[in-house]
């Protein structure tokens, strides 16, 4: 199949109009049909396609109703060949801007197959973006990270000294257990260390951050510092992620950070935002761990306000100057209008039509 200069909606016989929203003016589209790959091969592309999906959408990529949410009896309507075709264009053009449907499961057609083959996807999709879960019995939000993860599958929160059982594909935790910190690993100075910079990082967050949630793991060289935010608002459309990542070596001088927004509006559209900004930063070296943990804090502080900062000024510009020069500097018919005689253009036209 190839589709070239589109502009105008594509009909999908059975299921009505979509529109394919093209901010290019050219694809050469040449997708694999679906029919004639393995269960295997289906997986593998599945799975591929599990890795992008945006904020709080991996069940909606996993169920189908992706992006365009395509309405439940016209999905239904469309024979599975048709179908095939709007997987298969959907998979191969997904970075792009735009996007039809994605239904999983009803290409493929063995939940079983599926799910074995995924797992591995769905767990790297939910510890690189340091998704959140309720403990059992709990109100409180624990991150999920690599950084917390230990033997047998399960994960650590240090600050309540449990460790859990996580279930990648329902995002539920379960048997909640006592977990002491290996002395080896974690001595008692470095734990004082990570105690006070957490401590001193859930203050920065709650104050800074709606819904965020903070972490400090630490182990026998670093302090591991993570902090999320969430906004889930599918009413409207959108959803949204911040997350940073902050490693600084016991008694360095260094902060290293890495802080990613990527946020998804798909009301009459597909609009993704993704950035990312890297950090080196010198912080004061101190042997009091309070004073340790203040300054490693302060200039996590002062960094992702910056970071947000430039962001909003880029978005600014946009606004301001970029946009307005992609507008045509003159009417297509390179004459400029006259907005007082407006209205004799209006009777001409009515006369001219007559």
């Amino acid at each position: 199949v190839g589709l070239s200069n589109v502009s105008s909606p594509l009909r999908i016989a059975g299921g009505g109009s979509y529109v394919v929203n093209c901010l290019t003016q050219s694809y050469n589209i040449k997708p694999i049909i679906m029919s004639e790959l393995s269960v295997q091969e289906k997986v593998q592309t599945a799975a591929s396609f599990l890795l992008e999906s945006p904020p709080g959408e991996v069940n909606d990529v996993f169920n189908g109703a992706y992006l365009f949410r395509l309405h439940s009896r016209s999905w239904s309507g469309l024979s599975k060949p048709v179908k095939e075709l709007v997987i298969t264009i959907s998979v191969w053009i997904l970075t792009s801007n735009f996007l039809l449907s994605a239904d999983i499961r009803t290409i493929i057609e063995d939940d079983d197959a599926l799910q074995e083959g995924i797992m591995e996807s769905l767990e790297d999709h939910n510890t690189e973006q340091l998704i959140t879960v309720k403990l059992p019995e709990s109100d409180q939000e624990i991150i999920i990270s690599k950084f917390g993860q230990i033997e047998g599958g399960r994960f650590v929160d240090p600050r309540s000294k449990q460790s859990f059982q996580f279930d990648h594909m329902r995002l539920a935790a379960s048997d909640l257990q006592e977990h002491e910190v290996d002395q080896d690993i974690e001595p008692l100075r470095h734990l004082r260390n990570r105690s006070a910079t957490d401590t001193q990082l859930q203050s920065y967050v709650i104050d800074h951050y709606p819904h965020g949630v903070s972490t400090v793991y630490g182990s026998e060289s670093k302090v591991t510092a993570v902090v999320v935010d969430n906004k889930y608002n599918p009413s409207n459309y959108w959803n949204g992620r911040w997350r940073s990542v902050w490693t600084v070596e016991k008694g360095g001088s260094q902060l290293k950070g890495s802080a990613k927004v990527q946020v998804h509006y798909y009301e009459d559209g597909n609009v993704q935002l993704n950035s990312t900004r890297d950090f080196e930063l010198e912080i004061s070296s101190e042997q009091d761990e309070e004073k340790a943990a203040a300054a490693i804090v302060k200039a996590i502080a002062k960094a992702e306000k910056e970071y947000q900062m430039a962001i909003n000024d880029s978005y600014a510009e946009l606004s301001e100057n970029t946009f307005k020069e992609l507008r045509r500097a003159l009417p297509y018919t390179r004459n400029k209008v006259d907005w007082h005689k407006i209205l004799n253009y209006k009777i001409g036209n009515e006369l001219s039509s007559k």
